[in-house]
């Protein structure tokens, strides 16, 4: 074989393989990377990007990846280039994305989700501002935390010390291994006063003043149970507050006045405070059921004539969840005042925390 021969040979073979390896190193749009080296490796080529929130983009502003405008083909190489140096009618310059002509601000698109940036017209060219981190208006007590990307987008990251704050003495609050806020209950007879200088005990996630099995309110005094327990949390009273009789500092049988456990509806009393619903009227005074028109919280209400299956509460007022509240933001057992950061469109705004007389504007 001729030198000629020889070098035709290996010329043609060198230039295969080149080509194979083209072929394998192919360019691609928003590729899945783990690092930037990943962006130019020899399965995806895309020259002049970085990996971002694990997406491979254009490091340089105003720059997408395109083909040429005289690379038609259908593999065509896809390199970073302002949108005037892409084919006509690329799908990333589309009008008023970045790097696209324009002569004012409302031409610009902005981020994908528009409370993470801003499109602003900045010499006649759009730009995208990106406002990366958490977002100024958040849910408080869900255990996550909204933060914008990089790229533009909202995402939702787990947050352990955004725990919901219930009301309860009796609870801790904490976020789950499935990042949602629990509520574990104390342990029977633990006392509040280490914790919160409050003179009760726990029994079965809420406060009373004693507990009945175990009877520590001292001499000639016992724990009277709530109304209907015979165990349980419950209340210190005199001893005779269990003897089946109505005793001269009683409201009725071994209720209200200085037994401290409230009456039942129907029952005889002298004040509020000896019925269960905190309505005495009437000649005799008898204890009133519960009503939504008493100006009295009882029965299923979690505020004073509202909340439960009754109409939203006030700010103010008491509740169980954001349903109760007017507002929808439910903090320690109580509804809140509605603001332009809790997460929730209330209070006059146009939108979630933006927009009425008291927020910002809304993103367009």
């Amino acid at each position: 074989m001729n030198r000629f021969l020889k070098h035709y040979i290996f010329a043609s073979a060198f230039l295969i393989v080149v080509a194979i390896s083209s072929c394998e190193r192919m360019s691609h749009l928003g590729g899945r990377c783990e690092s930037t080296a990943d962006c130019e490796s020899d399965t995806e080529y895309a020259p002049g990007t970085e990996c971002t929130d694990n997406e491979c983009t254009c490091v340089q502003e105003g720059h997408t990846l395109c083909c040429g405008p005289e690379d038609t083909s259908p593999d065509c190489f896809l390199a970073c280039r302002p949108c005037s140096e892409c084919q006509e009618g690329w799908f990333s310059c589309a009008p008023g994305t970045a790097g696209t002509a324009c002569d004012n601000d409302a031409k610009c698109a902005g981020p994908p989700d528009s409370r993470c940036g801003v499109g602003q017209c900045v010499d006649r060219v759009c730009q995208v501002e990106i406002y990366p981190g958490p977002l100024f208006s958040q849910l408080r007590g869900d255990c996550a935390q909204l933060e914008c990307t990089q790229a533009g987008e909202v995402v939702s990251r787990a947050d352990p010390a955004d725990f919901y704050n219930d009301g309860n003495l009796c609870t801790s609050d904490v976020c789950s291994a499935e990042n949602r806020p629990v509520h574990v209950p104390f342990d029977n007879g633990i006392s509040l006063m280490d914790l919160y200088k409050v003179d009760q005990i726990c029994y079965e996630a809420q406060p009373f003043d004693c507990i009945v099995e175990d009877d520590q309110c001292g001499p000639r005094r016992i724990c009277v149970p709530t109304v209907g327990a015979q165990q349980g949390g419950g209340f210190c009273a005199p001893s005779h507050c269990i003897n089946l009789r109505r005793d001269p500092d009683e409201a009725d049988v071994d209720c209200g006045g200085i037994c401290r456990r409230p009456c039942e509806s129907g029952s005889l009393c002298a004040v509020p405070q000896d019925c269960i619903s905190g309505v005495c009227l009437g000649s005799p005074r008898t204890c009133q059921s519960p009503s939504t028109s008493d100006g009295v919280r009882n029965g299923s209400e979690t505020g004073v004539d509202c909340g439960g299956p009754w109409s939203p509460c006030p700010p103010g007022e008491g509740c169980a969840t954001g349903a109760d509240c007017e507002t929808g933001v439910c903090w320690a057992a109580v509804c809140e005042e509605p603001t332009c950061i809790d997460g929730l469109r209330n209070g006059g705004e146009l939108g979630v925390d933006c927009g009425g007389q008291a927020c910002p504007a809304c993103p367009r």
